[in-house]
């Protein structure tokens, strides 16, 4: 995880992810293992593994 992301409550990341600068993360949401989330990325929604997840809000 970077300097400047944002996690709410009860966000679980998987092994080997990465969370870029200023991405945000709503609460309850879980990212699975070797993801990439970009930089200033909205996570609103649960990411499997393996995926690269860029904009705002997410896509893959």
């Amino acid at each position: 995880m970077n300097p400047g992301a944002i996690l709410a409550g009860n966000v679980c990341i998987g092994d080997k992810s990465w969370v870029g600068i200023g991405a945000v993360v709503r609460q309850s949401v879980s990212i699975g293992e070797n993801v990439i989330v970009g930089v200033g990325v909205a996570v609103l929604f649960n990411l499997p593994d393996g995926v690269t997840a860029l904009g705002f809000p997410a896509r893959y």
